[in-house]
């Protein structure tokens, strides 16, 4: 096979193909058939049988240079289309690769916000002034074309006036946001928010909506939702704060919220004991050096 043979298959059309091998196989002919149509003629001539003078050779390189131009013809009509088909594939592209940045662009994990102001705790300023702050370990997507904020972990909000309202999307349901600051905790089996100011709307998996005013403290746990009175449980707030304040607070109830926030146990103390009413504050203090103190004040042992 030459060249103009690979040409041919690879650019012509098929009307092209077709042209190439009848002048092929005219060219494998020609020579043997020039000659004995000439042959022919003379002697048909000499009998007056058959009349062959009009006959001429065919013009095999005339006819093979007529085809190669069609076939070129054919192949820059080729290139053109494939040439087009490639453009308008790269803008296909270009245009999904550019919504893709763009709504990669709007959901960010805040990972590096703008300020660090306490030992695994960032702070974040939004362009519209709301501040969010949240643990190290948090996992806080925004989405900013639906101005919304998927949470996982804890995080404080605290959300200037919005004309669209900000949504906060967890586990266990949706919370609605116009102007408001408010602690939320959101593990797998439970969710809690805490309201510092003004009012939100939580609604549960089922559709039910929840409004949660100043001070309370909603308690979204497995399928049951619950709103609780003029919370004042600091266990919510120590994340960020490294606070706890208690202005007569019974024994009982600093005990249980130690508990909760450092995972421990402790013995068992008489009824008398746990009512004991202590004030007192503990700042940026560990476990160890909090029971310290409390025994101190107290007079009771604290330690298995």
């Amino acid at each position: 096979m030459n060249w103009s043979d690979v040409f041919v298959k690879v650019f012509g059309s098929s009307s092209s193909k077709n042209e190439m091998d009848l002048l092929n196989s005219w060219k494998q002919e020609s020579s043997e058939s020039v000659s004995k149509l000439t042959r022919l003629s003379k002697s048909s001539n000499e009998l007056g049988q058959v009349d062959l003078t009009s006959y001429k050779q065919f013009d095999v390189d005339s006819a093979f240079a007529q085809s190669m131009s069609k076939i070129n013809d054919h192949r820059k009509y080729t290139n053109l289309k494939y040439a087009a088909g490639a453009l308008f594939v790269l803008a296909l592209l270009a245009v999904g690769f550019s919504l893709n940045e763009s709504k990669s662009d709007s959901k960010k994990l805040l990972e590096l916000p703008d300020t660090h102001f306490a030992e695994g705790i960032f702070e974040n300023t939004r362009f519209d002034g709301t501040t969010i702050a949240f643990e190290e370990h948090s996992d806080l997507q925004f989405d900013e074309e639906e101005n919304s904020y998927k949470l996982k972990g804890v995080a404080f909000f605290d959300v200037v006036k919005q004309q669209t309202p900000l949504e906060i999307i967890t586990s266990h349901g949706k919370v609605k946001v116009v102007g408001t600051s408010f602690d939320i905790k959101v593990e797998d089996r439970i969710t809690t928010i805490l309201m510092h100011a003004g009012l939100i709307t939580f609604t549960d998996l089922r559709g039910r909506s929840y409004n949660v005013g100043e001070g309370q403290l909603l308690v979204a746990k497995d399928d049951e939702v619950t709103v609780q009175e003029k919370s004042t449980n600091q266990t919510y707030t120590y994340w960020r704060t490294n606070k706890l304040i208690y202005k007569n607070e019974p024994l009982f109830v600093i005990l249980d919220d130690l508990s909760r926030l450092f995972n421990v146990s402790f013995p068992t103390i008489t009824k008398n004991k746990g009512d004991l009413e202590i004030t007192v504050v503990f700042e940026n203090s560990n476990i160890v050096d909090i029971i310290d103190e409390l025994e101190t004040i107290t007079g009771v042992s604290l330690r298995n």
